[in-house]
């Protein structure tokens, strides 16, 4: 019974969220949410360029957005836009370098200096 006790405890523990250790590129799919919103972005890196596609959602919904813009380590700078966006937005981030998370905030497409964070999934 004790070893089963044992186990469950490990699983359970296992279940949270995991964020990776640091890393130097924007590549892959990040998420994070915010004050009743969520972004989810899954984003390549070819030299100092980014592009990707991702999804906002909010309560009034979600919308499919395209990223393009710029990653020089240790800085983020990106729009947020596409055919579902009447205004682009603009996410401007910092890298951690302990672990794989963003630091950033966004503007224009109805937010103000909104802080985001976001982890690599």
């Amino acid at each position: 019974m004790r070893r089963f006790l044992i186990l469950a405890a490990v699983l359970v523990a296992g279940c949270g969220d995991h964020i990776l250790g640091p890393v130097q590129t924007v590549d892959g799919t990040w998420s994070g949410t915010h004050n009743g919103f969520s972004i989810s972005l899954t984003m390549a890196q070819s030299d100092t360029v980014v592009f990707g596609n991702g999804t906002v959602s909010g309560v009034a919904g979600s919308a499919d957005v395209v990223i393009t813009g710029t990653f020089k380590y240790p800085n983020l700078d990106v729009f947020l836009g596409g055919s579902e966006v009447s205004e682009p937005a603009e996410y401007t981030a910092t890298m951690s370098q302990t672990q794989a998370k963003l630091f950033g905030h966004l503007n224009g497409g109805g937010f103000t200096n909104m802080e985001f964070d976001m982890a690599k999934k």
